[in-house]
């Protein structure tokens, strides 16, 4: 059998991106949930409180100033990017609209740049990056990740395959 030599690599292209509709259901989708989340995780704290009274982990969570309640959103909102991301590639949002996040070359990016992508979205201001002509805001410029159509980015992976393959000799069997 000979093997190719051919190093082709499939790259992320614009015709891919989730277009300003997707991103807008993505983020109100995912505004929603996380909202969830936070109510469920101050039950969490309320159940641990009413049961159990006074504790170092109660008091950290209600006792806390203005600049510790934005901490700990900031913290949740983090956890709940991350792990959708790093666990699926996929917010609830981009279920829904099936979108997925990748790297450039159509992967799954890696969990330190899922951590980059979920940090930057705290800069202020950075929700407005999409009001520019680019489809791509500041947390996927800067992480250097894509958020794709998954259907069309499955099949245009499957035809740069299927092109690379030409002229390529095949073992018979």
């Amino acid at each position: 059998m000979i093997e190719s030599t051919r190093q082709d690599t499939f790259v992320v292209t614009e015709e891919l991106f989730a277009d300003r509709g997707n991103r807008f259901v993505n983020n109100l989708i995912d505004s929603i949930f996380f909202m969830v989340f936070w109510v469920g995780v101050d039950y969490f704290f309320s159940f641990i409180y009413d049961e159990f009274g006074h504790s170092t982990l109660t008091d950290f969570y209600y006792n806390t100033t203005l600049i510790g309640d934005y901490a700990q959103t900031y913290a949740l909102q983090f956890i709940f990017f991350f792990a959708f991301e790093v666990s699926t590639g996929k917010t609830l949002g981009k279920y829904v609209t099936k979108t997925i996040v990748v790297d450039t070359y159509g992967e799954r990016p890696s969990n330190k740049t899922i951590a980059i992508r979920s940090l930057i979205r705290f800069i202020p201001f950075e929700a407005f990056s999409f009001l520019g002509s680019s489809l791509r805001g500041w947390h996927d410029r800067w992480s250097d990740t894509y958020v794709v159509n998954e259907n069309e980015l499955k099949n245009r992976k499957e035809l740069s395959s299927e092109l690379d393959q030409i002229g390529v000799p095949q073992e018979l069997e």
